[in-house]
């Protein structure tokens, strides 16, 4: 538990997901507590950062969730789990206008 309220914290000093999560916890604070961990937690396995996700480099990003997929798929997770873990990664996305490698 105290890890997740670390994960929580550091995750919220970048301005972008602090935003994200403030317009999340306006509809439910656990939805955008859950999914902010869940966007450091990919952050942190994938090796990367949201800074460097936001970039406009779309591709990089766009590699990022492909590989994010065929990671989960490897270690048999089913589409709904990956689905899971993908969800607050695409939702900080758009809501940080970074929507190109969606069209």
């Amino acid at each position: 538990m105290l890890e997740d309220e670390g994960r929580l914290r550091r995750a919220l000093r970048d301005p972008d997901v602090n935003g994200w999560h403030a317009n999340l916890a306006e509809r439910s604070e656990l939805t955008a507590d859950i999914y902010t961990r869940r966007l450091d937690r990919f952050c942190e396995e994938f090796k990367t950062t949201t800074s460097a996700l936001w970039k406009p480099d779309s591709k990089t990003t766009y590699n990022t969730l492909i590989n994010a997929v065929r990671h989960y798929g490897n270690k048999k997770l089913v589409g709904s789990t990956i689905k899971g873990y993908l969800k607050p990664v695409i939702s900080c996305l758009y809501a940080n206008a970074h929507r190109p490698f969606f069209h």
